[in-house]
């Protein structure tokens, strides 16, 4: 009922259908069109483009990259002092043309991260200290992001911490033995959440669409925490089942194919 509901109300339906079809309705400015349907869709439109691109930016050099990076830190910055508010939210969260260079930096992450592994045993002691440092880094920038203008944390902000926490947890990891702190992040349960969190994303939107569906439907009078705790424990089972029963078998086909 639901699902007739919104395609009996929506006119567009078919034009976006379409253009997620395609994976393309992250290069619309408009928010109906890259949040219609299914809105967290919007990041794999994004991931799909950076697919695309990756066989051409995989082969330069790296001193290439780094000018594309500068460039797109010039780039950003002056889209962050130009934009009328309004458009912020799309041009530097949504857009994959900004989008990129936060894929272009993983590139360059990984180098630096071949570049550091052949010289880290000589701190095999410190991991549980780099480790917490990438953690205190992190949390110290989320304690004060109210303090810095959402268009930055719409783009660069996280950069930093977020570059540490890869970086030192991929390097900790290198031996088969990390620090403290990556020890309790190897917890099997942790593991499977991450593993699960790419369904977990595309599908929880539905599960709280539905939710207050059936609660607004039959006039229901549930507390907002329980019913909250209901939607993720229920987000996160039909999470596990879509990456066990969906995810996996076709990720497994695909590889089949094209290796």
């Amino acid at each position: 009922a639901l699902i007739l509901s919104f395609l009996s109300s929506n006119s567009n339906f078919g034009e976006y259908l379409i253009q997620h079809i395609f994976l393309i309705q992250s290069f619309f400015i408009d928010k109906e069109v890259y949040f219609s349907l299914n809105a967290p869709s919007w990041s794999i439109s994004n991931e799909v483009f950076f697919y695309l691109l990756f066989p051409l930016i995989v082969f330069l050099n790296n001193r290439l990259k780094f000018i594309l990076i500068f460039f797109g830190i010039i780039l950003i910055l002056y889209l962050n002092y130009s934009l009328k508010n309004e458009l912020q939210h799309y041009w530097l969260y949504i857009s994959p043309i900004v989008r990129f260079f936060d894929f272009l930096l993983g590139i360059l992450l990984f180098n630096v991260f071949i570049f550091l592994s052949k010289n880290f045993y000589k701190i095999e002691g410190l991991k549980s200290y780099l480790e917490f440092l990438a953690i205190l880094v992190f949390v110290l920038f989320v304690l004060f992001h109210d303090s810095i203008q959402i268009s930055y944390r719409y783009s660069i902000y996280y950069w930093i911490p977020m570059i540490l926490v890869i970086l030192i947890f991929s390097l900790s990891s290198i031996n088969g033995s990390s620090g403290v702190f990556g020890k309790l992040l190897s917890n099997k349960y942790l593991v499977w959440a991450g593993v699960v969190s790419v369904c977990f994303y595309l599908i929880y939107l539905f599960v709280i669409t539905i939710g207050y569906y059936i609660v607004s439907k039959f006039n229901l009078n549930i507390d907002l925490l329980f019913m909250s705790l209901v939607m993720f424990v229920f987000t996160l089972i039909l999470s596990g089942f879509a990456y066990k029963y969906v995810e996996k078998p076709l990720n497994r086909k695909i590889k089949e194919k094209l290796i």
